[in-house]
């Protein structure tokens, strides 16, 4: 974990790269909690020293700090949109972390292909919010050719009570703003995709995440994803079933 001097060092890192003092205040005041939050549920959640991990928006390497140590060596995988993220948290680690082998990636397509592999397990924290629906369909989508049969996706997000989008901007004191979009997503946004996608989609509810994040499972089983199948073709027979008895009673 972050000790306190890295987090005041993580503070520095941002100020020096020309963000905004509060979005800098920000990452020192809220790195611990959320660091412990986010390896305390995904070891709960199943995660194994021997799973091939990606961590999708990775940002300054917050959960990398922490995971590294318990994943074997080379295990880890890291895709995040911002170079200027990658370089603060390698500023930021201390040079026995690299020994580990992270592989780190900048990209803003989503091209997990490039990195040669198939995933146990993926997540994706606090990132659908920063991005627009399109964007997330797209995640998710290529997360399907790059998942094992049995692997799983978690992703945590605010729940909205309807979907919409706004731009948004990190102001940087260089000139060179960070832009992207915010999302409000609902559970029926995600359930939608899924069914598109044949992917079973489980809600988790918060999971005492610190800021109230709402939790969501993917699993990319091939049984599982024939038994939503089944499910699905069973509930539309039913429904058109219903249909054709009330035609006759009220024929």
């Amino acid at each position: 974990m972050l000790s306190d001097d890295a987090g005041l060092r993580l503070k520095a890192l941002f100020l020096q790269r020309g963000f905004e003092y509060q979005i800098a205040a920000k990452q020192y005041l809220g790195w611990h909690e959320q660091q412990q939050w986010q390896v305390r549920f995904l070891v709960r959640q199943g995660l194994k020293p021997g799973h091939t991990f990606l961590d999708i928006g990775c940002g300054w390497l917050r959960l990398a700090y922490a995971l590294l140590p318990y994943l074997e060596p080379g295990r880890y995988f890291g895709l995040e949109s911002e170079q200027v993220h990658l370089d603060i948290g390698q500023a930021l680690f201390e040079p026995a972390h690299w020994q580990m082998k992270p592989t780190l990636l900048c990209a803003r397509d989503f091209s997990f292909e490039k990195f040669e592999t198939r995933f146990d397990v993926a997540f994706c924290h606090a990132v659908f919010t920063h991005l627009s629906h399109q964007q997330i369909r797209a995640c998710v989508t290529k997360l399907k050719s790059v998942m094992k049969p049995d692997g799983v996706f978690f992703c945590t997000f605010y729940l909205a009570g309807r979907d919409a989008e706004r731009p948004a901007v990190y102001r940087r004191g260089s000139g060179e703003d960070l832009v992207f979009t915010s999302s409000q997503v609902t559970l029926g946004f995600l359930r939608r995709l899924c069914r598109e996608l044949a992917l079973p989609m489980r809600s988790l509810g918060t999971q005492g995440h610190p800021t109230g994040h709402h939790v969501v499972e993917i699993r990319f089983d091939p049984q599982a994803r024939r038994g939503a199948g089944l499910a699905h073709r069973a509930k539309g027979t039913a429904r058109r079933l219903r249909l054709a008895a009330e035609m006759l009673l009220h024929g």
